[in-house]
């Protein structure tokens, strides 16, 4: 493919990366109108992106355009098979980009928008996820982000089940993996479980409470409003701001949502974690699939 150079303005900043043993660099693109207009993508005169691997921040690449739709592309350090790119909007939140073509050390790709954040990843091993699928741009965070990781090294199992324990770890994990007061014990979590030091730490705190009879069911069924309370809870934990409410009414289901969880649920609804399907059932009692889980992680972190 003819590549045509890049020749507006390129301004770079550097920042401190997550592990603090490496420079992640921004660099700032602004596409003339013609170059915007054109049929070929514009070679981006940047130095080559590494893709980041989980846990390191990534370079990032803000390009403007005068118009949507401009074609750009990027050069990539190593094998250019191996880089993901991603979407970032204001918020935070991933999206896969779409119409990537991959060279031997290029990647090109069409903007959306006349402002777009570009991240360039280490691609997910798993060989079950598809970069159209809605929940890509979610579960890509959740991993680069070590929020979660595959069932094996090849597999995600998106559309499996998350329980109980698989979200308390995640956010054990998140708050550093502080050491539990000891206080709170479950018949059904013994010592030596991956997630046995979550839970008891999650439950010192108030953070999860037992299914009943001394047990806290670990392995059973994450429904979408134990979900809310949880997160709802570490928010408290956190000491964010959870006065939010949104109006359960709205949904055709709203009155479903169990007395424990209405609190919880309108505030998850108001900040955006938890939608309805098609905008009209929450569907309180069912159960968050690890593609869910992975989105709302997302949504609530970034």
């Amino acid at each position: 493919m003819k590549k045509r150079l890049f020749s507006a303005l390129c301004a770079v900043s550097l920042v401190l990366s997550l592990s603090g043993t490496a420079l992640a660099s921004t660099y700032s693109v602004t596409l003339t109108a013609e170059e915007a207009a054109g049929e070929i993508p514009v070679l981006l005169t940047i130095p080559a992106i590494t893709p980041a691997a989980p846990g390191q921040e990534a370079d990032r690449i803000v390009l403007s355009a005068p118009t949507a739709g401009a074609a750009v592309e990027i050069p990539i350090n190593g094998k250019a098979s191996d880089a993901d790119l991603l979407l970032v909007d204001e918020q935070g939140l991933y999206e896969a980009a779409e119409d990537t073509v991959r060279g031997e050390s290029t990647v090109s790709t069409m903007l959306p928008g006349t402002r777009s954040t570009v991240l360039i990843l280490k691609k997910p091993p798993f060989t079950d996820l598809s970069r159209t699928a809605w929940y890509y741009g979610g579960v890509v965070y959740a991993y680069h982000n070590q929020l979660m990781s595959g069932v094996s090294s090849t597999k995600f199992s998106p559309n499996s089940a998350a329980d109980r324990a698989m979200l308390v770890t995640i956010l054990h994990r998140t708050a550093g993996k502080p050491a539990a007061d000891g206080g709170v014990s479950f018949a059904d979590v013994p010592g030596g479980k991956y997630y046995s030091a979550a839970v008891s730490w999650a439950a010192g705190e108030g953070i999860v409470t037992g299914s009943g009879s001394g047990n806290f069911n670990p392995t059973g069924k994450l429904t979408r409003e134990q979900l809310a309370v949880v997160l709802y809870r570490y928010a408290q934990y956190e000491g964010r701001d959870v006065s939010r409410r949104a109006d359960l009414g709205a949904y055709k289901d709203g009155a479903k949502v169990s007395s424990w969880a209405k609190d919880a649920m309108s505030w998850a609804v108001a900040e955006g974690l938890i939608t309805g399907s098609n905008q009209k059932n929450l569907t309180p009692g069912g159960s968050t699939n690890r593609a869910q889980l992975a989105a709302i992680l997302m949504r609530y972190c970034a």
